[in-house]
């Protein structure tokens, strides 16, 4: 309103300057109204993007639950689970994760990952470690939220009990003894059932290849820890490191089960929350979880 009325005010002095200084004085009376007019709307164009002040005894901290879908994809961020602090170099190097094989008994493809030769035992670059570990639980870690089923094995009797109690702490499935042929491409004869695991992870290489040749034949992810005499193109996730040595391979075990642990809590809070439930994964056959019936493989 007082935009108007200054408006209709400046108009009529114009016409009354019109009539006693010609038409140059207009212009010059004209601009300067003009100029008058876009200071005073760019100053209420100020005033009205600025934000309003907090009301007294609002939290800002309340402000976190007004997060956008995009903060609430796990997709969308690179550590959904915080698998970047759950472990580190110096603590892969005092479980001796970095001691490999005799240089004489070597895969050549694991050259890449490996740092040099040390008193002829090739050792394994950590850092390289690091990052594939990584990479490896937050897979796990997705596939475990999205309510997938994981398969531990483990062929060597020395960590039998030890891989059966972390698939069991986890809620997950194991196979702790020697890997029948079969297993997954002839699943419904063996087991059962056509549901296949989401994901296969190999604590330790196994003697035979068949259960790596029929988790790659079954299109099914795999993650691997992969010793210096390992084929690391088998295995769709490498993990480059010592899978011999007993401390090793509890802290494998102790970092995935905790990875899955720490997925669950999420897809747990996600559903109390009232954000739904995450979506899961479809596999492409239907059928009950494998397990339970057999020998081969076990969840109980």
């Amino acid at each position: 309103m007082k935009r108007l009325l200054y408006s209709c005010g400046s108009y009529a002095r114009l016409l009354f300057h019109r009539q006693q200084s010609g038409l140059k004085g207009v212009q010059r009376y004209s601009k300067r109204v003009l100029n008058a007019v876009h200071q005073e709307s760019d100053e209420s164009r100020i005033k009205d993007v600025e934000p309003p002040s907090d009301p007294e005894g609002v939290d800002p901290s309340s402000q976190r639950d007004l997060a956008t879908p995009s903060d609430q994809d796990p997709l969308s961020q690179p550590d959904f689970f915080g698998v970047e602090k759950m472990t580190s170099v110096r603590e892969l190097f005092e479980a001796r994760v970095h001691l490999g094989h005799k240089a004489g008994a070597w895969n050549p493809l694991m050259k890449p990952y490996l740092f040099g030769t040390r008193a002829g035992i090739h050792i394994i670059d950590l850092d390289k470690t690091l990052r594939h570990l990584r990479l490896a639980l937050n897979v796990t870690g997705h596939i475990a939220y999205r309510n997938g089923i994981i398969l531990f094995v483990n062929e060597r009797s020395q960590f039998e009990r030890l891989v059966q109690q972390t698939a069991r702490d986890c809620g997950e499935y194991f196979v702790s003894q020697k890997w029948r042929g079969g297993t997954l491409t002839n699943s419904y004869m063996l087991l059962g059932t056509l549901r296949l695991p989401d994901l296969v992870i190999f604590l330790s290489a196994p003697p035979s290849k068949t259960a790596i040749k029929e988790v790659a034949m079954s299109n099914i992810p795999s993650i691997g820890i992969v010793d210096s005499d390992c084929n690391p193109n088998l295995i769709m996730y490498p993990v480059p490191g010592n899978d011999d040595t007993p401390s090793a391979v509890l802290l494998y075990c102790r970092l995935f089960g905790e990875v899955i642990r720490r997925a669950k809590e999420k897809r747990e809070e996600t559903r109390e929350l009232g954000n739904g439930e995450p979506e899961k994964i479809v596999s492409d056959s239907e059928g009950h979880k494998a397990g339970g019936t057999t020998d081969t493989v076990n969840k109980t």
